[in-house]
């Protein structure tokens, strides 16, 4: 955009360029597979959230279980960042 400005004398505003400063600042974070810590946290809440009261914590459950919730989690972060990316580029 800012060679445009310059070469082609196109005009943007203070907020085009911010949109387009964060969308792609979006796309760059996002395009990696989502931190440990972040997928942990969304595995936490998605299986307590399913689960009630009587049933085992999430500290409690096996590495077999605990790896299942995190797969869900890392596929629902997936979905989200994608959905994301796509309304920050609209």
């Amino acid at each position: 955009m800012l060679v445009e400005m310059a070469s082609e004398g196109t005009e943007y505003t203070h907020e085009d360029i911010a949109a387009a400063a964060l969308a792609i600042g979006l796309k760059t974070l996002l395009r990696d597979e989502p931190g440990a810590e972040r997928v942990e946290h969304a595995a936490r809440v998605i299986h307590e959230k399913l689960h009630d009261a009587a049933k085992p914590k999430w500290d409690a459950i096996n590495a077999i279980e605990r790896e299942f919730w995190l797969d869900i989690a890392r596929a629902a972060i997936r979905v989200s960042d994608a959905a994301l990316v796509q309304e920050a580029e609209v």
